[in-house]
């Protein structure tokens, strides 16, 4: 058995001079991006406007877009958690965040550090962004691939969201996603941005989420009673961003049978997968939209077919439902 692929301790990520970037294959010519280590890429003044993608392939110098990872025999390596968090009010009105908001999220990002070591965190115009390192790559093959990422990405926002009142932008869940680097010059600047950064570039910190075993309860949780004021059934593994799902809207199925083709076309840490997706599902019991008998006939079923034993299968999948029922 071949060991684990770690992520670099400072990988190499593409860097565009614009969010504009014509992406391959869609477009067979497009700009080129320069290639720099996650270090300079973060530290470095752009005298033009600059972005970085979490994903990493340098054997191809183009912006790739979802279509990519089927074409590309050795598939595109994901090293990076990126995590947007604007102000909403900043965010609607496009100014920038308050010095009276960023001191309070400065408290849940010192709450962060203290269970995940460094982060790396930089100020925006209306929020924040998180950046973390992966313990291993994620490597995208194909569609079903990127919608696997997409669950990973939004199980980890809702983690940060619950144990530590971190709410990010769940749209940056698409793999293809450019983020603007903290020292570029905007379109609308003169000079490169200098904003607060938390953390050492150089040591990037990886994000181990928690398994979802019995015992998990986020810190926020630990000791208390008191429940998170909004929670969100919208979107796959979100919180707190939108109204709950109205009974019958048949939701809840749809993001079932997204969560068992996940299960079934696992490759590898097969367990694990399974017992995310049963924590994601979970939600939707307390809506009404399913059953735990709904949810353990179809991940049963999925897991079988992925080659698991059946003990494996009733602990991963009854962990998973009842650390998110705690949660609710």
């Amino acid at each position: 058995m071949s060991a684990a692929i770690s992520t670099p301790r400072d990988p190499a990520v593409p860097v565009f001079r614009n969010a504009t970037a014509r992406a391959w294959p869609r477009h067979p010519s497009g700009d080129a991006p320069i290639y720099r280590s996650l270090s300079e890429a973060l530290s470095s003044r752009y005298e033009t406007d600059a972005h970085f993608a979490a994903y990493s392939l340098s054997t191809l110098r183009r912006r790739l877009d979802s279509g990519a990872p089927e074409l590309l025999h050795h598939g595109v390596p994901m090293h990076l958690f990126v995590f947007d968090v604007d102000s909403t009010r900043a965010h609607s009105r496009g100014v920038n965040s308050t010095e009276e908001w960023w001191q309070r999220q400065l408290k849940r990002i010192r709450k962060l550090t203290r269970v995940h070591t460094c982060p790396l965190v930089y100020r925006t115009r209306g929020g924040y962004r998180v950046v973390f390192r992966r313990a291993e790559p994620f490597l995208l093959n194909s569609r079903s691939d990127a919608a696997r990422w997409k669950n990973i990405y939004r199980d980890a926002a809702t983690y940060l969201n619950d144990s530590f009142g971190i709410r990010a932008d769940l749209s940056c869940a698409d793999w293809t996603r450019l983020f603007r680097l903290p020292h570029a010059t905007r379109p609308d600047g003169v000079a490169p941005e200098e904003r607060d950064i938390l953390g050492d570039a150089r040591r990037v910190g990886i994000l181990a989420l928690p398994e979802l075993t019995e015992d998990f309860t986020p810190p926020r949780a630990r000791g208390s009673t008191r429940r998170a004021a909004t929670r969100s059934l919208s979107g796959h593994g979100s919180f707190g961003w939108s109204l709950p799902i109205a009974r019958g809207s048949g939701e809840g199925l749809r993001i079932l049978r997204i969560c068992a083709s996940s299960v079934r076309n696992a490759t590898s840490l097969r367990n694990n997968t399974l017992n995310r997706e049963a924590f994601s599902v979970a939600r939707f019991i307390n809506t009404g939209e399913l059953t735990r008998e709904e949810i353990i006939d179809t991940l049963s079923a999925a897991a079988a077919d992925a080659g698991l034993e059946s003990d494996e299968i009733a602990r991963a999948i009854e962990s998973g439902i009842d650390a998110r029922l705690r949660l609710s």
